[in-house]
């Protein structure tokens, strides 16, 4: 298995994978799946942490901070209150997460894999080719988008951005 598909696999099983600052491996998630996944992610280590460095790592915590202070300033500057550039700039930071952190898998098997609610049928691709496609079931992409929307949701608040933080408000406060 690649370590694009170990990742996506990871994930859809409920994990969260990052690269420290330090550039080891932090997994996260449900202790079952944490215990699961194990062997599998440190056999491949090396090769998950290529993959996470070439995503995720170009946007670490200061850099997401930075990214979404920069948004909330833009919206302020276009007219936008408080409150609507804050939530702009979070929605900014959430798709270009998942942009950014989109593992494509191999189109024999549903990505979702154990957690796969159709275990026949055509699997539908879905993304781009520039980054290549994740291949689901129509019914199974529901379930994969919104553990997406988790992980991404879980990454923004570790680097220090949630959607309705109070540190965010109380920042951005001034400029009301």
């Amino acid at each position: 298995m690649s370590a694009a598909m170990l990742i996506e696999r990871a994930c859809a099983d409920g994990l969260v994978l990052q690269v420290s600052d330090a550039g080891a491996l932090q997994v996260t998630g449900p202790a079952a799946s944490v215990e699961r996944w194990l062997p599998a992610l440190e056999r491949e280590k090396p090769a998950i942490l290529a993959a996470l460095n070439g995503r995720e790592r170009s946007r670490g915590k200061t850099t997401w901070r930075a990214i979404y202070d920069e948004r909330v300033a833009c919206g302020r500057e276009t007219g936008l209150s408080g409150a609507a550039a804050r939530a702009n700039a979070y929605a900014g930071c959430l798709a270009e997460w998942l942009d950014r952190t989109f593992m494509p898998s191999d189109a024999v098997a549903c990505a979702l894999g154990e957690d796969c609610r159709r275990r026949h049928g055509p699997l539908l691709p879905y993304g781009v080719e520039q980054t290549g496609y994740v291949w689901l079931h129509p019914e199974c992409r529901p379930l994969w988008a919104a553990r997406r929307k988790i992980q991404a949701v879980k990454a923004l608040a570790a680097a220090g951005v949630a959607a309705s933080d109070d540190r965010n408000q109380s920042q951005n406060q001034n400029e009301e």
